[in-house]
């Protein structure tokens, strides 16, 4: 057997190649200790039972050799060595054993602990059939810190220099209270100690004629390490750590690392590179690269490639829980403000006072939210809603731009108006040259559009334009322009000013003044018209024989400066209301692209289903 180490300094002796555990003789005989209760289940080489120790008064799992392979020497053997082995690895993982004998028939029987749970195969199986039961009782960080428990202990059984050698799925079993246990520990290897001939394992598939030359196959097609399929009496611990892989692997995709087909496809897979990447080869699972790295490292083809050791997967295994129970963590915070955040928006719902400080809150919550867990659906849904529906009360903020944006309007308008006011007296040489009737009519005209550049000087050059001075100005403008229906007819020149002077006005003052513009530059034309149909101002316009004539009062009207006049007023006030439109639309351009931009910052900012609950082109 070869040279082995006292079992009571095992933890304390250095790794030197040798097992730490001691195989003792059987014993030779039994008393009536175990009654019978109930037959667990029965296998190739033995039957388990649960039975009574009436010395203990507890219910114990009784392992029995089968009475027709008890005088097999090899059998026996194997039978004993998987007792002694299981029963000398006091581990918490393992289920302990509590006594080794033989009946009265002379077959071996051990005892040991009664367990219940349930298997990772049964477990997986139940998740990949969408059990709703399963998914909610058995979610992933359960079955990655029992993963880690595993790991732990097969670690455990490496540093007592025993290899399991069939770690798989079926021999991982989940109790209800947090127990994990590692089973079958039938085709375990004590280091150092040669393999008995005949070896293998009550779950064998089926040998392919194409590896008859290597012997009986030793584990399971599919969780075996490369290595083992050649010889599994010359692998070490690395052979275990493939297992674990493949396990971790299957635990994070629902599907096995090599395709369950035939024995021969299963050899050639398990020789062969594989992706063993679980985030490739089930994307949607999510399993995150800390797990991809640990699984493709745990399968490396070579076992010198490969995970140091068991100890280093549970390592890996548990970074990445520690940093998952931190999200957990993070997630429930997340909840907590997304909840507040719909609490908000209720009270939003309900209108009163308020509203804006509700809004305000919600906002804040949503943020606070998403900076924890930038996937809560629960804040996203709510920031939709939120930025979907404009509050009905204007923030202060909010008004305060409106007024800066007003303010700024106005001295830009009030700019134009110092310019174009005074302009108007490009037009003085050509009233001369037409020649001059009523003096007073030209003085009053352009007194007027002087006083009003003198008016849209000061509200440009003001930090905060007078509201006052805006509607005075445009008071006197009006009446400058209703002083030229003199120059012709109410019906000629003075309608397209006034037209050209009402639009600028209204499209700059505040919405509440809309009306005053109205009614002014409406009476600047109707009271000079009136004036004349009522005979207290002499008509301009009179009609005979089907015919129009017009009579100007203020002016002269010589042929070629009156068509100069007329042409020159009308192409002004073209250019003028070009000028100022395209302005306004300039300005309205610009806006709307900056609302757009602040659209596309905000949906860049936050997730991805957010971006994708706004985005127009979606």
């Amino acid at each position: 057997m070869g040279e082995t180490l006292d079992v009571v300094n095992a933890s304390t002796v250095v790794d030197t190649g040798q097992a730490a555990v001691q195989l003792v003789p059987p014993p030779t005989a039994t008393d009536e200790r175990y009654h019978l209760v109930g037959t667990l289940g029965k296998g190739g080489v033995g039957v388990v039972s649960v039975h009574l120790d009436r010395r203990i008064g507890r219910r114990v799992a009784l392992k029995q050799l089968r009475p027709s392979l008890a005088r097999e020497e090899q059998t026996r053997a194997r039978f004993l060595r998987e007792a002694q082995v299981q029963g000398q690895l006091e581990h918490p993982a393992v289920v302990p054993v509590y006594d080794l004998g033989v009946d009265a028939d002379g077959a071996p029987f051990f005892t040991m602990k009664t367990i219940q749970g349930v298997t990772v195969r049964e477990i997986l199986e139940e998740l990949r059939a969408g059990d709703g039961v399963a998914q909610r009782k058995y979610t992933r960080h359960r079955l990655l810190t029992a993963f880690a428990g595993v790991c732990l202990a097969i670690d455990f059984a490496h540093q007592r220099g025993i290899l399991h050698r069939d770690l798989k799925p079926e021999n991982l079993m989940l109790g209800d209270f947090g127990e994990v246990y590692v089973l079958d520990w039938g085709l375990a290897k004590i280091r150092g100690t040669p393999d008995e001939p005949g070896l293998t394992t009550a779950h064998d598939t089926p040998q392919p004629a194409a590896v008859t030359n290597v012997g009986a196959l030793l584990g399971t097609l599919g969780y075996m390490a490369p290595e083992q399929l050649v010889d599994a009496s010359a692998v070490n611990a690395s052979a275990d750590v493939y297992a674990l892989g493949a396990i971790l692997f299957e635990i994070l995709t629902l599907e096995p690392l090599h395709p369950r087909t035939s024995a021969l496809e299963l050899i050639a897979s398990n020789r062969s590179e594989v992706e063993a990447r679980p985030s490739v080869r089930t994307p949607a699972r999510d399993a995150g690269p800390e797990l991809d790295r640990a699984c493709v490292e745990a399968t490396a083809l070579e076992p010198a490639t490969r995970t140091a050791s068991a100890r280093k997967l549970h390592d890996a295994v548990q970074r990445y829980l520690e940093g998952e129970r931190d999200l957990e963590v993070r997630r429930e915070k997340a909840s907590v403000h997304a909840q507040a955040a719909a609490a908000a928006v209720r009270a939003l719902a309900a209108g009163g006072e308020g509203s804006l400080d509700a809004r305000r809150q919600a906002m804040q919550e949503i943020g606070r939210a998403l900076a924890l867990d930038p996937g809560n659906t629960g804040a996203i849904a709510t920031m939709v809603a939120l930025l979907t529906e404009p509050p009905a009360e204007t923030p202060w903020e909010v008004q305060f731009e409106i007024d800066k944006g007003f303010r700024r309007d106005s001295r830009w308008i009030g700019g134009v108006g110092a310019v174009i006011y005074p302009g108007v007296l490009a037009f003085l040489p050509v009233m001369l040259w037409m020649g001059v009737r009523q003096p007073f009519v030209i003085a009053a005209f352009f007194g007027l559009l002087g006083f009003c550049a003198v008016l849209s000087l000061l509200v440009s050059r003001s930090k905060i334009p007078p509201l006052g001075a805006i509607l005075a100005s445009m008071v006197a403008s009006s009446t400058a322009f209703a002083c030229c229906s003199r120059f012709g007819t109410p019906l000629i020149l003075a309608p397209t000013a006034l037209a050209v002077n009402a639009a600028a006005y209204a499209i700059f003052l505040p919405r509440r003044f809309r009306p005053m513009v109205a009614i002014t530059s409406s009476l600047a034309f109707v009271v000079p018209l009136a004036l004349e149909l009522t005979g207290v101002l002499p008509r301009t316009l009179t009609f005979e024989n089907g015919g129009m004539s017009l009579h100007a009062r203020a002016l002269e009207m010589p042929e070629w400066p009156t068509l100069a006049l007329v042409s020159f007023a009308s192409v002004a006030a073209i250019l003028i209301c070009v000028f100022v439109v395209g302005h306004i639309r300039d300005r309205l351009a610009e806006a709307e692209r900056r609302m757009y931009l602040y659209t596309w910052h905000l949906r860049e900012f936050v997730p991805p289903a957010a971006r994708q609950a706004t985005d127009p082109t979606a």
